[in-house]
């Protein structure tokens, strides 16, 4: 259930909830002011509070992972950064495989990829880490959408695609798993860090 609303929000509006009630509290046990000045100062301090997680969640989270590497192994690894990618396809009975270049997009709260290749580009539509308590695996569900380049006079239109990437080493420097498309092609993925 949290999953359909972003933590970053709803870390907000419980910042500025308990700001208002504590604002409300102080003002009825008597301090002598205003509760209308209690909630202004509650107010500002959500606001300081909002800056602060904004500003960890988009500048200051991966020098804390850089810092204290132990961060990667126990919330989830900072995956940011290009990586080579071989696609090895399986469509009606013909097979091969691809070169491509990924781009890996990681905040506190979001992450993306985008693919590019010389016959396609591919774009986010979702990403969900998962981290499995038992084993300690790190898995990415990726659900991205293909967008041929439209190359040699050849009119595929874009379709969807699926895949579950799991991390193959302990450096966190290699992403393998099958994908599935909506056309009919499936495969396997292979990521390199860079």
């Amino acid at each position: 259930m949290i999953g359909l609303v972003s933590i970053q929000r709803v870390v907000v509006l419980v910042a500025v909830f308990y700001s208002i009630v504590v604002a409300v509290i102080v003002s009825f046990l008597g301090s002598g002011n205003d509760v209308f000045e209690h909630i202004l100062w509650s107010l500002k301090a959500a606001f300081l509070l909002n800056l602060f997680i904004l500003i960890l969640a988009h500048f200051v989270w991966r020098k804390l992972w850089k810092g204290f590497p132990i961060l990667n192994k126990i919330l989830f690894p900072d995956l940011n950064g290009n990586w080579s990618m071989q696609i090895h396809w399986s469509y009606e009975g013909n097979s091969g495989t691809v070169n491509a270049r990924a781009v890996i997009k990681q905040t506190l709260f979001n992450m993306s990829m985008s693919v590019s290749s010389n016959g396609s580009d591919s774009d986010t539509l979702l990403v969900v880490p998962k981290k499995e308590l038992e084993s300690s695996g790190v898995q990415l569900y990726y659900v991205y959408r293909v967008i041929p380049k439209h190359k040699d006079g050849k009119s595929d239109s874009a379709y969807n695609g699926t895949s579950i990437l799991r991390i193959k080493s302990k450096n966190f420097d290699r992403l393998e798993g099958n994908y599935y498309t909506d056309k009919s092609t499936k495969g396997y993925y292979t990521l390199i860090r860079e």
